[in-house]
């Protein structure tokens, strides 16, 4: 009776972090797509969507858990095959601030912990000041490249048994991916610059303490890869 308790219990958990993450999923597209488009050269300020390119803006970028590969932007779903408890068991996203540019003008899309130290960790939900839905088109379900994945996510220590029934997808931001991103723009100093006449100022869209900064791309050319 104990192990049938048990067995339901740990359902009933899979099935709410599976919840979890699918809802924050949704919410983020939500958030990004029920916004009119804004044109970067128009420069609005305030709550704003933006579309365009991605580009590095100088911060050394991140290395992604599953693939190993630098990006600007990954979002990783670790989840177990189990029949008896299906589902993820443990979502992470990290970035570093990019420039976005949309044909009319530049943006710099800006995280509040990033640069040599990037640092936006999450767990199920994710924090409160942003928000992503990346489309998971990188995954490892066995050996080697899936233990080196729960290693670097801290699921397991090297030494450990590697889990069996587990899977890890990735989804990454490179540059040239397509990106639509929703927050709170503004002016600011910029520093890489000089102006000629006047300070140059930067167009800049991050969150504010009560308005996530939210990330949605679109899924990956399978073909890009070898175009780059």
């Amino acid at each position: 009776m104990e192990g049938f308790a048990w067995v339901v219990g740990a359902i009933l958990v899979s099935s709410l972090v599976l919840g979890l993450v699918q809802n924050d999923r949704l919410r983020a597209r939500w958030s990004v797509f029920r916004r009119r488009v804004s044109k970067i050269g128009n420069a609005r300020e305030g709550l704003v969507r933006i579309e365009g390119r991605v580009s590095d803006a100088g911060d050394a970028p991140i290395q992604a858990p599953v693939s190993r590969i630098p990006c600007l932007f990954y979002d990783c779903i670790v989840g177990s095959n189990d029949d008896e408890s299906p589902g993820p068991v443990r979502r992470e996203y990290r970035g570093v601030s990019f420039q976005l540019d949309d044909g009319t003008g530049t943006a710099l899309v800006r995280f509040s912990d990033s640069g040599q130290a990037p640092a936006i960790p999450a767990e199920l939900d994710g924090p409160p000041l942003v928000r992503c839905s990346i489309p998971l088109d990188w995954g490892v379900d066995q050996g080697p490249g899936l233990r080196s994945a729960l290693e670097h996510l801290r699921i397991i220590d090297p030494g450990d048994a590697l889990p069996q029934k587990m899977h890890a997808r990735e989804g990454r931001i490179m540059p040239g991916d397509h990106v639509s991103v929703a927050g709170f723009a503004s002016f600011e100093l910029d520093p890489t610059a000089f102006g000629h006449r006047g300070p140059p100022r930067r167009y800049v869209i991050t969150h504010r303490s009560d308005k996530p900064l939210v990330v949605v791309a679109a899924r990956r050319d399978p073909l890009d890869a070898l175009r780059r």
